[in-house]
């Protein structure tokens, strides 16, 4: 008998669909035949349900009428438990019985969880046991052992020595990936911090000790005050000229352009001054210019060429395009700035506040 489904069906008892097969010959003397087939076929629907969970099958004959032999088996898949192999043989039996054709000399009844079958000749192998079933001994038990683990154990030993070792390397990895990404991020807003403070203290060729300037600046009189901007005012020589000739001027230029070489290259830290226009130029007696108001400047490390910032600082009118949209700066940001600042001084015309486009 082979079965098989795509579906469990282990322990499931089923009864259909089933069919039937029958001898076509009618038994003599019918009422005797009919119960002896009935008593054949109660004793052996006892002896197949009690079977175990190896085997639930009985076989064996009564003696019908006219010295004839009734010869039958039953049988059930051993999943079932004796109550569903039980209930199983008697609807087996009863698909004939009810039919009014038991008294036929053959028949055959096939269900999915069990089958029955009885002649009026020896058609089982004679070999097979007739008598009740002798239930196997228990199983002994396995001797002791470490090394009698069964498949399935091993299986889910290995299972779970993979997950314990897997389980927390990965953990690790993840943690380690987030520490690493926040270490990264951290370190990343504390050079941008540093870069936004408006702070170039670090650069000793830019110190002046408070004696030196209250002298340039007469003790800071008013009289000497060019200007005022975020961080105070600012003083300067009252010696300053008014005239300014097409020389004065283009030595006004080339002042401002060595004191931005010296920024960019000459300088032991490379300054971007980032707010460079006409009322950062400071002039002396002799018309030398000094770039000043350095509150907005921003130190470059040793082969750092370019930055970004979201904080957008200086004049407008005096930016860079890449700056002012996109906080990009670089040395290229005061080169811009020097050369609104050139047009300004050759056209003797302010910057309106915007950009020249066609510089």
């Amino acid at each position: 008998m082979l079965r098989y489904s795509n579906r469990s069906l282990y322990g499931i008892l089923e009864t259909s669909p089933y069919f039937k097969l029958l001898n076509g010959a009618n038994a003599t003397d019918q009422d005797w035949f009919n119960q002896a087939l009935r008593d054949l076929f109660q004793s052996l629907r006892s002896r197949a349900a009690s079977g175990s969970s190896l085997r639930k099958y009985a076989a064996g004959n009564a003696p019908g009428p006219n010295f004839q032999t009734i010869f039958a088996h039953v049988q059930c898949t051993p999943d079932l438990s004796e109550l569903q192999c039980d209930d199983c043989l008697a609807e087996a039996f009863s698909d004939i019985a009810g039919s009014n054709v038991e008294s036929k000399r053959g028949g055959r009844v096939f269900k999915p969880s069990c089958n029955f079958r009885y002649e009026n000749y020896h058609y089982y192998d004679p070999t097979v046991d007739t008598q009740p079933p002798v239930s196997p001994p228990a199983p002994a038990p396995p001797p002791p052992s470490t090394n009698t683990t069964s498949k399935e154990e091993k299986k889910s030993n290995t299972s779970r020595t993979i997950i314990a070792i897997v389980v927390p390397i990965v953990a690790c990895i993840v943690i380690f990936i987030f520490i690493f990404i926040y270490l990264r991020m951290k370190r990343k807003s504390l050079k941008n911090l540093e870069m936004d403070q408006d702070e170039i203290g670090s650069t000793e060729s830019l110190q002046f000790d408070f004696g030196t300037i209250s002298v340039a600046t007469d003790n800071f009189s008013d009289s000497n005050k060019l200007g005022q901007g975020g961080f105070g005012s600012c003083l300067q020589d009252p010696r300053k000229s008014a005239q300014l000739d097409c020389e004065k001027r283009c030595k006004i230029i080339g002042g401002i352009a060595r004191g931005l070489l010296y920024l960019h290259e000459d300088s032991r830290l490379r300054i971007i001054h980032r707010d460079l226009k006409a009322s950062n130029i400071l002039l002396d007696a002799d018309m030398n210019s000094k770039i000043s108001d350095f509150g907005m400047a921003r130190l470059f490390v040793v082969d750092q060429t370019q930055g970004n910032t979201s904080r957008i600082v200086g004049t407008y009118g005096y930016m860079a395009p890449e700056y002012a949209m996109h906080g990009y700066f670089s040395v290229k940001l005061d080169v811009y700035s020097f050369g609104v600042l050139v047009l300004e001084i050759v056209s003797d015309k302010k910057n309106s506040g915007f950009p020249f486009r066609k510089c």
